[in-house]
């Protein structure tokens, strides 16, 4: 395990006390890299909020990352980019 990995495990466990644990261990659409971006999620309960809007509905990453205010515009999943050369 590399130093940034252990980094942010000593952050998830300051972040989740023993009853957001148990309530995480039961949401079964998150991923470790799920948990990892929520961990940027300052606030507790919006933290919570959407981790269970996104086990619900099944987010991907992306999508997480993007409702939880972690990418830029640009990299908006559901903004489908339409390809092709510019003439």
């Amino acid at each position: 395990m590399n130093t940034a990995e252990l980094w942010k495990r000593v952050k998830f466990a300051e972040e989740y006390d023993k009853q957001a644990f148990q309530e995480l261990k039961t949401l079964e659409h998150l991923s470790w890299s799920h948990v990892r971006k929520l961990l940027i999620v300052k606030n507790n309960r919006k933290r919570r909020a959407l981790s269970l809007k996104a086990d619900k509905q099944r987010w991907s990453y992306y999508a997480l990352a993007w409702e939880s205010d972690a990418l830029p515009i640009d990299k908006n999943p559901r903004i489908l980019k339409r390809g092709g050369r510019r003439t």
